[in-house]
């Protein structure tokens, strides 16, 4: 059984990101649009990351998939661009390890980010949830340098 917080947070989470889609101004649409109708820069698999590197892969350029960072390894959520591109509600983790957001229920990164040394096993938890949902739901294309 979950703790009621983590409930909370999931919640907040949902509550969050409709309201970012329902807000959405039109461009970030045909932004999402434009990601679908064109042919995207294909991603070497196995290729291992520099924070640099993964940083390109933001969602900021409609011709790259969107790729993000837990744990070590990189995963396409480009099929999620309405969550993860421009104007979505997780846009934060984009191009970036996003761990230490994840585990601790935050859309923004902090000064620690993105080391995961201090979480409590409450938030480790957390995360190794979130890497089961994203290691089923998208593609492990690399992993982080």
């Amino acid at each position: 059984m979950k703790p009621s917080w983590q409930i909370t947070v999931t919640i907040s989470l949902c509550t969050i990101y409709l309201l970012a889609r329902w807000l959405a101004p039109k461009e970030v649409e045909d932004d999402r649009d434009k990601r679908k109708k064109k042919q995207l820069e294909p991603l070497v698999k196995g290729k291992a990351y520099t924070k640099d590197e993964l940083f390109k892969y933001n969602g900021s350029n409609p011709l790259k998939p969107i790729l993000i960072g837990i744990k070590g390894n990189v995963y396409d959520v480009t099929k999620g661009g309405g969550f993860y591109g421009p104007g979505g509600p997780y846009a934060a983790f984009a191009g970036r390890d996003a761990s230490r957001m994840l585990g601790k229920a935050q859309v923004k990164p902090d000064e620690k980010d993105p080391s995961i040394d201090d979480f409590t096993p409450s938030e480790i938890s957390s995360l190794n949830d979130w890497e089961s949902f994203f290691s089923g739901k998208y593609e492990l294309v690399g992993t982080l340098k």
